[in-house]
């Protein structure tokens, strides 16, 4: 597809994190676009002060003099939008289609896949390229502070992008370097299990070229080396195991943060200081200075520029303070996730770790229960706060209330079901002390609970 064939885009669900940052890629580039979405915000009013037109809630006319209609799996099929532009013959492009014209124009593409970590290593081979004056194209699934938002034009031969698995979207883009960060069982609304989740990493993976392609693999993760050996495209292993081709070693916790020694090949390069909480990020670290290599920037400059990322968007985010306790929040919403945000909470907290987690999707919450329940054990305090539907209707056999009990049941001293975001808070008024960090986690609307902490009484 040329992006330059269309002359007005219109977006429906403009307002969602990655059609926000097409539609603000389209519009530097000198189309006009438009859009819809079924709710007002920030990220709206930001689209209009860069002379997108967005509209509130969705009517037929709206795509009226469209050239081509924008849309994602989220939107319904009766939409009244889409209906009207089938109607009326507008080619309709799905978001995966859109993005995935982008990469190909690069001729060199970093797409980032894995089930957790990506927009943080997508944001860290987006620090390390932009350091080295690479001047990439970007796309991520949140906000980084250094390019402005989600997304970035550049002008050089690089384009990075995180790549989601959710209904094999993944499999619409074009990377020439595969960066499988892990394979877990997730999305099992739409995936019938590991199986087959690990299927389409390797489609994934083979859409690199068969000659210059390469994937970058976590060696430490054997579903992840099943899938690249499988998909037959060269690859190099990053890890913490002797055999992988990009290690970390002499590994030093100091202030909250890690430091490493990197290792290539069995050589030693260089050492990598982290400006992040976490030991989960050493291995995005090391898979972003692994694919930046790839991609001309010498590992040892690689690993000086990573230090200079600094976080993205509800990525063991600053949220301020409740009282005297320090309020941290992240996107984390898988138990793998949650342990080792939980982790990074530990190496940080003065004092007690107070975790507030909302669930997000019934499916997920059912589907992978047992996990959950054992997922808390370096809180020392969890409130759950009631289910996010998202897309899902309730289904009656599940809630936040089981899974609190459950976590009690795994030996956990004070797991609760906390209630409406406002109880919630209210507790966490009552019993934090100062020194305490309080960890809000989720993927849905949980956010809306820090302006409760931080004195107002509306969110």
């Amino acid at each position: 597809m040329d992006l330059k064939q269309y002359r007005h885009y219109h977006f429906i669900g403009i307002g969602g994190m990655s059609m926000s940052g097409l539609a603000e890629m389209l519009n530097a580039r000198g189309a006009e676009v438009s859009g819809s979405d079924r709710t007002d915000g920030p990220m709206l009013d930001k689209l209009r002060s860069e002379g997108i037109r967005c509209y509130v809630g969705h009517e037929a006319s709206q795509v009226h003099g469209a050239d081509a209609v924008v849309y994602t799996a989220a939107i319904p099929k009766d939409n009244c939008e889409l209906r009207e532009a089938e109607r009326l013959g507008i080619p309709l492009i799905y978001r995966g289609d859109l993005l995935g014209a982008w990469m190909h124009e690069y001729p060199v593409s970093i797409g980032v896949c894995g089930t957790h970590g990506k927009s943080t290593c997508t944001s860290m081979c987006a620090t390390i390229l932009l350091g080295a004056g690479k001047d990439p194209g970007v796309h991520i699934g949140t906000e980084l502070d250094l390019i402005g938002g989600t997304t970035r034009v550049g002008e050089g031969s690089v384009f990075v992008a995180e790549s989601c698995e959710y209904q094999d979207s993944f499999l619409d883009l074009f990377p020439t370097v595969a960066v499988v960060l892990n394979i877990e069982e997730d999305h099992l609304d739409y995936f019938s299990g590991i199986d087959q989740i690990r299927d389409s990493f390797v489609r994934f993976i083979r859409i690199c070229p068969e000659d210059s392609g390469l994937a970058v693999l976590n060696g430490d993760d054997p579903q992840t080396m099943r899938a690249g050996k499988e998909a037959g495209r060269r690859y190099v292993t990053f890890g913490l195991g002797e055999v992988c081709d990009y290690r970390a070693d002499e590994i030093v916790l100091e202030n909250g943060k890690y430091s490493y020694t990197l290792f290539r090949k069995g050589e030693r390069v260089t050492r990598v200081s982290l400006s992040v909480p976490g030991r989960h990020h050493i291995y995005n670290s090391l898979a972003a200075i692994a694919a930046c290599e790839a991609c001309g920037v010498p590992a040892e400059e690689a690993a000086e520029h990573v230090k200079e990322y600094h976080g993205a968007a509800r990525r063991f985010d600053d949220g301020g303070f409740c009282g005297g306790a320090r309020i941290v929040h992240d996107y984390a919403h898988h138990p793998t996730e949650i342990r080792a945000t939980l982790s990074a909470a530990r190496d940080n907290a003065q004092g007690q770790v107070w975790c507030v987690f909302q669930p997000h999707t019934y499916t997920r919450t059912k589907q992978l229960f047992d996990s959950f329940a054992k997922a808390f054990s370096d809180s020392d305090h969890l409130l759950l706060a009631d289910i996010y539907a998202a897309r899902e209707p309730d289904p009656g056999d599940i809630s936040s209330a089981m899974l609190a009990e459950a976590v009690k049941n795994q030996g956990h001293p004070d797991s609760r079901y906390g209630g409406s975001m406002e109880a919630i808070a209210d507790t966490l008024k009552k019993e934090t002390k100062p020194g305490d960090l309080i960890l809000i986690l989720g993927a849905g609307d949980i956010i809306r609970i820090l302006p409760m902490l931080n004195g107002e009484k509306k969110a």
